[in-house]
């Protein structure tokens, strides 16, 4: 038995042992699985006798007797599959904000600044899509800014609706964006409701907080040209899918919550959807949340809810968080891909470039290998965590950062294990026998 194996855990009203290989989690007392939790810890510190450690092994090995270890469910490759899940497209690595916490330094990820004309995007995509796939479930317009490209955005929907009109594709791709809204004006805002595309924008709160963090090139704030993209975008019938808040130390010298955050954008631009995560490293080192993300956030936690239930009905164990280099790639401005936007300016993660009218994949297979290094089975800290399996570390964060996983690990945990007692309190689950 590996410490990876299983967990017990309780709260006042419930105990759960739960083996994520095997997908399962039984029930019992509290009692009963504060008794198995201390139990496995002094196991897992070689404190328990011969005696007792073998019998605890016989316990667990009785309470999920005949459930088999789910099979690791096989990674595609880029070059074996005529399905995408996300094509992502750098329109420009290039912004006209300077927000103090970026990590892509202006957008241009340490790069010269370069945007995406429309005849060299149709090239690029007729060179890497037409033959080889038939499906594009997703393509995320991306920047820097993108809407600094409107005409780009315009030509790329449209040769997504010849292309599937001609039955090139299956399907029509769905069109995201993630945008600051300050450049979007009426032309930009009806390209957006012609191609449905959904768009994330980002604000950081009520004014005062937001223009002292979303600045522009000269150091002015953005609140009000954010509010009037989100009107414009209003006017032709589409308001935002989604608002993203970055939440830093400000924040909170300010005195404004997370709730509060959330609960006045919803307010202010009528959006449902508000999703806060705290300031990471890459940008002002002064503004970051070191290991802060509210745990009990409750939409984080509905959706994570909604993810593992998703999970246990699963006949595989996934053993990474996303298909990034796998299923998923970025297209930059002068065609290099990467397995997406955090990779960007990593040279030794490039998956291909294009070069004489073709795009070379020579260098796929090493970064194949290096994505590898990211999967929790393989990755030595993460085999040794219960948790690996709904855990949502960024293969990024884990491959480019210092510390191996660019999160707190501790965080995690207990957000899985609130998400865990939660779902058994809540669906029927067999018991252990005590």
């Amino acid at each position: 038995m590996k410490k990876g194996d299983i967990l017990a855990a309780y709260d006042n009203k419930i105990g759960i042992v739960y083996q994520p290989r095997k997908g399962k989690v039984k029930t019992t007392t509290p009692e009963h699985a504060k008794a198995i939790q201390e139990a496995l810890e002094q196991y897992f510190d070689n404190k328990l006798a011969e005696s007792d450690s073998r019998q605890l092994e016989e316990y667990i090995e009785k309470q999920f007797e005949g459930c088999e270890e789910l099979p690791v469910r096989s990674m595609p490759n880029l070059l074996e599959t005529d399905s995408l899940y996300r094509l992502e497209i750098m329109l420009a690595n290039d912004c006209n904000l300077n927000c103090r916490y970026c990590y892509a330094k202006g957008g241009s990820y340490r790069q010269k600044a370069q945007h995406l004309k429309p005849e060299t995007a149709l090239e690029y995509l007729e060179k890497l899509l037409v033959g080889t796939y038939r499906k594009i479930h997703v393509v995320m317009f991306f920047g820097g800014e993108p809407t600094l490209c409107p005409d780009t955005i315009e030509a790329v929907c449209d040769f997504f609706e010849k292309n599937t009109a001609k039955g090139i594709f299956q399907n029509m791709p769905k069109f995201t964006m993630v945008s600051n809204a300050t450049l979007i004006d009426e032309k930009m805002a009806k390209i957006i409701a012609k191609y449905q595309i959904r768009v994330t924008v980002s604000v950081d709160g009520p004014q005062q907080v937001n223009d002292c963090l979303r600045i522009d090139r000269a150091g002015n704030g953005t609140y009000k040209r954010i509010e009037r993209g989100i009107q414009n975008l209003k006017e032709q019938g589409t308001a935002p899918a989604m608002i993203e808040t970055t939440y830093t130390t400000l924040h909170q010298q300010m005195g404004y919550t997370r709730d509060e955050v959330r609960d006045f954008l919803c307010s202010e631009f009528g959006v449902e959807k508000v999703l806060v995560a705290d300031c990471g490293h890459g940008g002002d080192e002064s503004l970051v949340i070191e290991n802060g993300r509210d745990v009990w956030d409750s939409d984080q936690f509905s959706d994570g809810k909604i993810r593992f239930a998703s999970r246990l009905s699963k006949k595989y164990f996934s053993d990474i968080t996303c298909g990034a280099g796998t299923e998923s790639f970025i297209l930059l401005p002068n065609g290099d891909l990467f397995p997406c936007h955090f990779f960007v300016g990593h040279k030794e993660y490039q998956i291909a470039c294009y070069k004489d009218g073709q795009f070379d994949f020579t260098k796929y297979s090493e970064v194949l290998e290096r994505l590898r290094k990211a999967h929790k089975i393989q990755n030595e800290k993460c085999s040794e965590c219960w948790a690996k399996e709904l855990c949502r570390a960024c293969p990024a964060s884990m491959l480019l950062h210092e510390n191996g996983d660019g999160m707190s690990c501790h965080a995690e945990r207990q957000w899985q294990e609130k998400i865990v007692l939660d779902y058994a309190g809540s669906h029927s689950a067999s018991s252990v026998q005590e």
